[in-house]
């Protein structure tokens, strides 16, 4: 073997002995990262970073299991005068039911639109009341408040997309309850009793006979869906924005024409006989398709 050989050699287990030094100490604490691995990995926020998916229990911490209970407000609620609390509870990773409570404070003006334009329709039958659900919301007045209520059943799922949005459908049922009062009709004896001279109709319908208060009762059922957002941090928020259709039904006291006797305020003249409307024992209901839109915010423990 000659020099050059011997040199060659050397050279060439020298440089493996470098090369295995440095490796080893590359690799010598696994659990600390070098700068090429932090160079090359995503960061936590990142949707292609596994490790900010997962806690140390395997769970995703962009699932609403990271709460249980969750306490909001719906302040688009209160487009439709009412003011109430939800509360929710999780069930594992994918369900949860929501319960709510609340009063309706005034007329749902949003509703009383919905009936002027001709979006009531027949529920199953047709209607027998002389006066309208349209004309009840329109003049009655509002007493005191009263009860709403709303139970829920949801399901959930991971977004496609990651982070802390989670998007779910929803079963919605909720009931809504008021009283007005419709004053009995202004009555002028001596208008009718000119009508009753000149041969003109005495058709006097549409005048309401007495006071009464109608109970308005809501019912609808919903389908929703929308996407929940928790944050992080001890304090936790909860923001959740939906869009659902449904169907409302409203039922009211019923009317129909009854006969009244009026008498001469100066006593020399004969009692009249009209009509008028009087309240009655039935219900009538309408059907009314119903949208939903809107946010709430809340606390999640």
């Amino acid at each position: 073997m000659n020099s050059t050989t011997i040199k060659f050699f050397s050279f060439s287990l020298v440089a493996l002995l470098v090369c295995s030094m440095k490796l080893s100490l590359a690799q010598e604490d696994l659990g600390q990262a070098n700068e090429l691995d932090k160079m090359y990995v995503p960061d936590k926020n990142s949707i292609f970073n596994s490790d900010a998916k997962t806690n140390s229990s395997g769970n995703d911490d962009s699932s609403p299991i990271d709460i249980k209970n969750n306490i909001s407000f719906n302040p688009t609620l209160l487009s439709r005068s009412v003011l109430a609390l939800f509360y929710e509870r999780f069930f594992g990773d994918q369900y949860s039911i929501k319960g709510g409570l609340g009063v309706c404070y005034e007329i749902d003006k949003i509703q009383s639109i919905a009936y002027d334009v001709g979006f009531a329709g027949e529920f199953f039958s047709e209607p027998t009341s002389t006066v309208s659900i349209t004309r009840i919301m329109q003049e009655g007045i509002f007493q005191a408040p009263r009860l709403y209520s709303s139970v829920s059943v949801r399901v959930h799922w991971d977004s496609f997309f990651g982070g802390s949005w989670n998007p779910y459908f929803e079963i919605n049922a909720q009931q809504s309850f008021y009283t007005l009062k419709m004053n009995a009709s202004s009555i002028n004896y001596n208008e009718i009793y000119s009508n009753y001279n000149y041969g003109n109709s005495n058709n006097t319908s549409g005048l309401i006979g007495n006071r009464t208060d109608v109970s308005i009762r809501n019912t609808s059922i919903n389908l929703i869906y929308g996407t929940q957002f928790v944050t992080s941090g001890k304090i936790k928020t909860t923001h959740d924005f939906f869009i659902g259709i449904g169907g409302k039904k409203t039922s009211y006291n019923q009317f129909q024409t009854g006969l009244k006797t009026i008498s001469d305020p100066t006593k020399t003249r004969q009692d009249l006989t009209i009509q008028v409307e009087e309240s009655k024992y039935g219900r009538e209901s309408v059907l009314i398709p119903s949208v939903l839109l809107g946010y709430s915010f809340g606390f999640g423990f």
